[in-house]
């Protein structure tokens, strides 16, 4: 009734099983954690036919599915673990949805990449584009003497 829960199943076959169950949390408006434990990242990248797979190579089908059922998913590796963990959790709390987590067996117990050490790979924010798009906004808004803000809020209180 409080909190977030987490739930671990194998690739396929079970997380399969857990999809009514994800999808019943999604519509219920209830945080949880599914954490998806993969065959072996070379294997995925060979598209080698494995079990639990539908035998075609894609190892990403079942993540599409959860993409329907989650509020978000996320392929799990030592160089974005830092990143996606966290915004998993803060997204499952404040959607008060459920969320997807896929990490390869061979990756579980290698050290992630701290901050520092994947902050030269993370995509900064182009100082033009930025500048660009604000004066372009303060343009559109320049001759305006009302302006009007919608927001639209869903009650998950009921």
């Amino acid at each position: 009734m409080r909190g977030m829960s987490a739930l671990i199943t194998t690739f396929g076959v079970g997380e399969m099983s857990a999809c009514n169950a994800i999808a019943g949390a999604y519509s219920e408006n209830v945080p949880l954690i599914h954490i998806v434990g993969s065959p072996k990242s070379m294997m995925q990248q060979e598209k080698e036919l494995a079990h639990h797979t539908l035998m075609d190579g894609d190892f990403d089908v079942f993540r599409k599915v959860y993409e329907h059922i989650t509020s978000y998913t996320a392929i799990l590796t030592p160089e974005n673990a830092v990143r996606e963990i966290p915004a998993a959790i803060r997204i499952a709390k404040e959607k008060k949805k459920p969320v997807y987590l896929v990490v390869a067996i061979d990756l579980v117990e290698k050290p992630v990449l701290s901050h520092s050490e994947t902050s030269e790979n993370m995509t900064k924010t182009n100082v033009d584009a930025l500048q660009s798009a604000v004066k372009h906004i303060k343009g559109m808004l320049e001759h305006v003497n009302k302006a009007v803000l919608l927001v639209d809020v869903k009650n998950t209180s009921l």
